[in-house]
């Protein structure tokens, strides 16, 4: 029994299953958008139109300095508001 013949086996086809899967994904996968994926934009749109979000905030965008500025201003805001009408 050869421990370190049988670990290097083991390694050398797990190795080679990775390499397969690189190639396989290399050549296959494309960047188009898909028909069943074009309308999942909408599916965000409940969280880009909540009253809390910042209106400069999208998925171009990102979060910036001045859209975390707005959303703590906004959120500072609405906590007065809340606390006063109690």
């Amino acid at each position: 029994m050869n421990l370190k013949r049988e670990w290097n086996e083991l390694f050398t086809i797990s190795i080679l299953i990775c390499v397969l899967a690189i190639m396989f994904y290399t050549f296959f996968a494309a960047g188009e958008l898909q028909i069943w994926a074009s309308n999942s934009a909408d599916e965000y749109q409940h969280v880009l139109n909540n009253p809390i979000s910042s209106q400069n905030i999208s998925e171009r965008s990102g979060l910036n300095e001045k859209n975390i500025g707005d959303l703590t201003d906004r959120l500072q805001v609405e906590i007065h508001d809340k606390n006063n009408a109690e």
